[in-house]
């Protein structure tokens, strides 16, 4: 039996195009692909608040971040609640995101970003420290 096709949606966001990707919804989380726990609708919200907040790193990569003290999580690995999102662009100038723990070298803000959350407190110092070291926001 052969399952339905999965049919991804654009949605326009501030004149940029955003897909919800099945990948980091439908599959079980692993290290390597982190699933989201919020709803689509949430996601969807977080990339437009991280464009709202000039989130944006040299990388090209928009950045959300949420206090693990008094909010949910964004979304999981398998071992590990993540409570930052990157979001990505592809060739097409289609964006996309994904729940990280900025453990891994490529799902850390760079420094620039973690200024910003610094001075304006959207999460405490310590953590933003432990970012910096590659120890993870979880």
């Amino acid at each position: 039996m052969v399952g339905k096709p999965i049919v991804i949606k654009e949605h326009l966001i501030q004149s940029k195009k955003y897909v919800i990707n099945p990948k980091h919804r439908l599959n079980a989380a692993k290290t390597d692909c982190t699933q989201w726990t919020v709803t689509t609708n949430e996601e969807l919200d977080c990339f437009e608040k991280s464009i709202n907040n000039k989130y944006l790193c040299s990388s090209q990569c928009y950045w959300w971040v949420v206090d693990k003290e008094t909010c949910e999580r964004l979304g999981r690995t398998d071992v590990d609640d993540a409570y930052i999102a990157k979001f990505v662009v592809d060739n097409n100038a289609t964006w996309h995101g994904y729940p990280v723990t900025g453990k891994r070298e490529g799902d850390i803000p760079d420094s620039s970003i973690l200024t910003i959350w610094g001075n304006s407190k959207v999460i405490k110092k310590k953590y933003l420290r432990n970012i910096a070291k590659r120890m993870g926001y979880v």
